[in-house]
């Protein structure tokens, strides 16, 4: 069993990311393989202030699942990626705090 983190803005986004994920995974797979899970940040530059609850997640999840493997899977809006700095230094950040956390 893997999990997939997924940490997106708001409550419309896991609508929608839940649909394409079950879009595109097999179900057998998504019920034998690949559990799903979501945090909501209640806005994008919130990234940082949810790690109380991935940890709490993914030791969840690794105890009830020894010997597994988990993903965290930001999903972000970048409207303005190409027009605005902001957004540029925004995801670097989004990087750095992945790998400081040694998060997958």
């Amino acid at each position: 069993m893997k999990l997939w983190l997924f940490l997106v803005e708001g409550n419309s986004d896991k609508i929608y990311v839940d649909k394409i994920v079950k879009y595109y995974v097999e179900s057998e797979k998504l019920k034998k393989e690949i559990k799903l899970e979501w945090i909501i940040l209640d806005g994008k530059y919130n990234y940082n202030k949810k790690d109380k609850q991935i940890k709490q997640k993914i030791d969840k999840f690794k105890n009830q699942n020894r010997n597994s493997d988990y993903e965290i899977i930001y999903v972000i809006d970048l409207d303005k990626y190409r027009d605005d700095n902001k957004d540029i230094i925004f995801l670097i950040d989004i990087k750095k705090f992945v790998k400081r956390n040694k998060y997958k």
